[in-house]
């Protein structure tokens, strides 16, 4: 499982994992959409999901794409930047391998603005928003991490080859 902060580089990062382990790949948030389809017919992106239906069933849907990704046997699965905060998920990922990417908050930032600024930040002032959830996330994200890994200054592949053989070494 790969934990981190959105823009942090877990689905791509997993993706070259799972890659070089021969592995499936899967992102709960696109596994979320999936589901969101399934209930409702309406095809969106994870983000608008969040816009309009709220973080409630958000973190509902969240739950399910990761019970979803966690009976499919093993596999890298990305997980969304939040999805670690739900007490139940915490206990669920007791069985897992759990690596944290790490990025400053600047960093984060600045990805962040390039991709578009996420749903759940307050729009009013997005980077103090950004800031008290890193303050919060950071905490957890190393609690539940058997591996933390900094993606700041380095590509992917870099960072995918890190995790490869500080895996084989647990």
């Amino acid at each position: 499982m790969l934990v981190g902060f959105k823009a942090s580089g877990k689905s791509t990062v997993g993706r070259l994992l799972a890659e070089a382990l021969g592995l499936p790949f899967e992102d709960t948030d696109t596994v979320l959409e999936g589901l969101h389809e399934a209930r409702t017919g309406e095809r969106l992106p994870f983000r608008e999901i969040y816009r309009g239906r709220g973080e409630s069933y958000f973190r509902e849907l969240e739950g399910e794409a990761l019970q979803h990704c966690l009976g499919r046997g093993l596999q890298v699965v990305a997980l969304g930047g939040g999805t670690p905060g739900r007490q139940e998920i915490k206990k669920v990922l007791g069985g897992c391998t759990v690596v944290y990417l790490k990025a400053s908050l600047e960093t984060l930032w600045e990805r962040m603005k390039e991709e578009g600024l996420p749903a759940f930040l307050d729009p009013r002032d997005p980077k103090t928003s950004l800031g008290k959830l890193y303050a919060e996330r950071v905490p957890l994200y190393e609690s539940l991490a058997h591996l933390e890994v900094g993606s700041e200054g380095r590509g992917p592949e870099s960072i995918a080859a890190e995790i490869l053989t500080r895996l084989k070494a647990l």
